[in-house]
């Protein structure tokens, strides 16, 4: 998610489109539901989404309570999804740092939600063009839906025990 060039001096991290990608997860969780999108569900149901808001505990007033976003993303330590850890390059993308090798940001030109999907078929993408579609109906009313299609990759894992 982006917005219409870069008004805010911190890019895509502003209140406003945070709040929008949360609206946005919603959309998405619902339709997904209602659509039977074969996505990876969350211990606490619907579909296991990185996002953004995570640093806000997806909590629209939090978020708008929060007089320093920066600070709130940069002095964030040990958040996780669903048990699994989120950092901040996971969400925030085409970002600038605040201090060389620090880790901290201070732009971001895009927020990214991340969704995952099973795939049966290790050479088809049906899931994938299934999750295309759904933004395409959800997203084409209310902005633009800028699409790369990749190939199916097929990766083998060798895994070697060792015995102690």
């Amino acid at each position: 998610l982006t917005t219409n060039g870069f008004e805010s001096e911190n890019g895509a991290i502003t209140p406003e489109l945070l709040s929008s990608s949360l609206k946005l997860e919603t959309i998405l969780g619902t339709y997904a539901g209602t659509h039977n999108l074969n996505c990876l569900n969350a211990p606490t149901g619907g579909c296991l989404v990185f996002s953004p808001m995570e640093f806000w505990s997806h909590d629209e007033q939090t978020l708008r309570d929060d007089p320093d976003l920066l600070r709130t993303i940069n002095s964030a330590a040990n958040i996780t999804t669903s048990g699994l850890p989120l950092k901040k390059t996971m969400v925030f993308a085409g970002r600038e740092p605040a201090e060389m090798h620090d880790g901290s940001i201070d732009f971001a030109a895009y927020l990214a939600l991340t969704y995952f999907f099973h795939e049966d078929d290790c050479n088809g993408s049906s899931g994938h063009n299934s999750w295309l579609k759904a933004l395409d109906n959800i997203i084409s009313s209310h902005g633009v839906v800028s699409i790369k299609a990749e190939e199916p990759v097929f990766l083998t894992l060798t895994v070697r025990m060792s015995r102690a």
